[in-house]
């Protein structure tokens, strides 16, 4: 199984180490950042680049991706 994360800025990168730390889990765990000069196209880019490296036959591959309110 996969865990990809994703998200503006250093957060992905923060939830990697979070789960890093809180399960001891390194492998198959992928962040994607996303920067104001990123557009759809940069996104897909990278998920298809992390998707086709990383399943295979019985795996499967999670999309995290936190929505932020501000208020």
């Amino acid at each position: 199984m996969a865990i990809i994360i994703v998200g503006h800025g250093n957060m992905p990168d923060a939830a990697k180490f979070s789960i890093k730390m809180i399960t001891g889990l390194e492998e198959n765990i992928f962040a994607v950042s996303l920067t104001p000069d990123q557009g759809n196209e940069d996104l897909q880019r990278q998920l298809d680049e992390i998707l086709t490296q990383n399943t295979g036959d019985n795996k499967m591959a999670y999309l995290y991706r936190p929505t932020w309110r501000l208020t």
